[in-house]
């Protein structure tokens, strides 16, 4: 029996692929366990297992081209996702939300720097307290290749000066290369002493912001439902306009209007279809503002319009067929084949409706469409899983490479002798922004299916979590040891700081809204449980926003201000 312990641990349970397949696994298993407070971990239970492991098994390795090629393929599927959201929000409150992530994340720069000089502590661990308190693996690995660097320019200074041969050369390569791993675990232990009461925190804070929008919303309405009625046509259109027409319903009113009824017939309507005056609109939309639609159009009409639906039928479309990719819903001249957009859904989430509104690889469309135009309208989208994911999945490997590529510019800063990089992070990042917001061009298509990039980011990041998680783990006792009560108060302080600073700055910047503020607060954080967690507990669309806004400039600003630390104060 005891042999057979020792065989399953060493070429199982300890070796290098079944490890890392067993800490992923585990790590899923555990994060769907409910904690205390209604909240799950998910794929960051995996970080918690590898640092079990990493303890258990200090001599455990996983090389970090794994950990490079998981937080590559994570934040790519995660720049693709937000890319629309993201450009969007700046017609909106996208300036004002991205200030307050920049001040709060340069007052936490600050404060790391202030904790290095005035306590002379090390550089690569408050490095690794940083990227830990604000719960961010791809700073952390960015953090780690400004070590290599500064520390390879030094190699490559000593090798010249000391003239060594080729071989000579190779042999000191090698042993300040093991060094250089070994001590690389100092920034992994200082995010492993940050990470997990960073997460609780965030929670906590959350949770504080919740209690407030409850007292504030007691004497309050109820929060506005979906809506469907029906407006006679009476009122002229604002501006120099002589009929309504779809857009234009939506522009001054907010609102989606399918169909209309007019002398008995029924009609479809189109972003430019021309709706006569006493038409029978039906309009749809959020409660409050199909409400004050019907004093905009003109009169509430006659409801049993609802139940008359004539020749029509609802049906749920997916987006597959690459023309479609980044078009406006007001341009598609659906009526023309029998069918009128109604609503649409990216994932999980809802999607508004309006003027800035455009199609993307794999919404779910549901159409209000003639029974006999089906088969025309569901060809006109594609509605194929098979088309919407293996036909896009060259663009995932061109905009990982690319990403890969641009990543490892150099970029000079004045002052600093070694240049910092976008890295294995912020390269993919800034990649699939672009890629995500082009969507396609011309045959080529720049995005993947929704389901396929959840499941590839979930994927990449479980094999990022499990990497690093070994390794926080394999010096994370000694590190408690050492500073480990004082590094966790200075981690909490800096957490506090910074979300007390976000708070200040959205105050000021008139951004009341406590959803958005949660959502800035989890992009701010680049936490998914946190995202989750307010999510379900307000409201999932200002939450959703608020998040993407501010996800790829706090991701960019992290991984910029980690290397700054190493390259700085090494």
């Amino acid at each position: 029996m005891d042999a057979l312990t020792v065989w399953l641990l060493s070429k199982w349970v300890f070796s290098t692929l079944s490890a890392l397949i067993l800490i992923m696994g585990i790590g899923q298993v555990l994060g769907e366990i409910k904690l205390p407070g209604n909240f799950k971990l998910g794929v960051a239970a995996v970080f918690f297992v590898g640092v079990a492991f990493g303890i258990f098994k200090p001599e455990l390795q996983i090389h970090h081209d794994i950990e490079r090629f998981g937080l590559a393929l994570f934040i790519y599927c995660v720049g693709l996702t937000a890319a629309p959201a993201f450009f969007q929000s700046f017609r909106r409150n996208g300036m004002r939300l991205n200030l307050a992530t920049f001040v709060a994340m340069t007052v936490i720069f600050a404060s790391s720097i202030f904790v290095i000089k005035a306590f002379d502590k090390n550089s690569a661990i408050i490095s690794g307290l940083f990227c830990g308190t604000l719960t961010n693996t791809p700073a952390l690995n960015a953090a780690k290749e400004a070590y290599r660097q500064v520390e390879s320019k030094e190699m490559a200074q000593v090798i010249k000066e000391k003239g060594m041969s080729q071989s000579q050369a190779d042999e000191f390569r090698k042993e300040k290369e093991q060094i250089i791993e070994e001590d690389l675990k100092n920034v992994d232990a200082g995010y492993g002493v940050a990470y997990p009461f960073a997460i609780v925190g965030v929670l906590l804070i959350i949770q504080f912001h919740l209690r407030r929008e409850r007292k504030l919303s007691a004497n309050k309405p109820p929060k506005p439902s979906y809506m469907i009625s029906v407006v006679e046509l009476l009122n002229d259109v604002p501006g120099n306009y002589r009929y309504w027409t779809g857009a234009l319903i939506n522009k001054y009113a907010n609102v989606v209007a399918p169909r209309y009824r007019l002398n008995g017939k029924h009609y479809l309507i189109d972003g430019d279809t021309q709706i006569p005056q006493g038409a029978e609109v039906v309009i749809e939309g959020s409660a409050n503002y199909v409400e004050s639609a019907i004093g905009i159009l003109g009169k509430e009409g006659d409801l049993n319009l609802l139940q008359d639906r004539g020749e029509f039928s609802t049906r749920f479309f997916s987006v597959s067929d690459r023309h479609l990719i980044n078009r406006s819903v007001w341009k598609l001249n659906l009526s023309k084949l029998g069918g009128a957009i109604c609503r649409i859904r990216r994932g999980d989430n809802p999607i508004e409706i309006n003027i800035h509104t455009r199609l993307q690889l794999g919404d779910q469309v549901r159409v209000l469409v003639r029974q006999e135009n089906q088969i025309s309208v569901n060809k006109f989208f594609g509605n194929s899983l098979h088309m919407a994911t293996e036909h896009t999945f060259y663009s995932l490997f061109l905009g990982l490479a690319l990403g890969l590529l641009i990543g490892q510019i150099p970029i000079p800063i004045p002052g600093v002798e070694v240049p910092v990089t976008l890295g294995y992070a912020g390269g993919p990042l800034a990649v699939a922004l672009t890629f995500g917001a082009l969507g396609r061009t011309g045959p080529f298509v720049w995005v993947i299916a929704p389901s396929a990039n959840m499941a590839l980011r979930h994927v990449g990041f479980a094999l990022f979590l499990a990497v690093i998680g070994v390794n926080s783990g394999s010096k994370l006792l000694d590190t408690l040891k050492g500073d480990g009560l004082f590094l966790i108060l200075i981690s909490l302080g800096m957490l506090l700081l910074v979300h007390i600073v976000l708070w200040i700055v959205m105050l000021l910047c008139r951004v009341p809204n406590i959803p958005t503020l949660l959502g800035v607060m989890s992009g701010l954080q680049t936490q998914p449980a946190a995202l989750g967690f307010a999510s379900s507990r307000t409201d999932p669309t200002g939450v959703n926003v608020g998040y993407a806004s501010v996800y790829p400039l706090a991701t960019i600003l992290k991984i910029f201000y980690a290397q700054l630390l190493i390259v700085l104060f090494l």
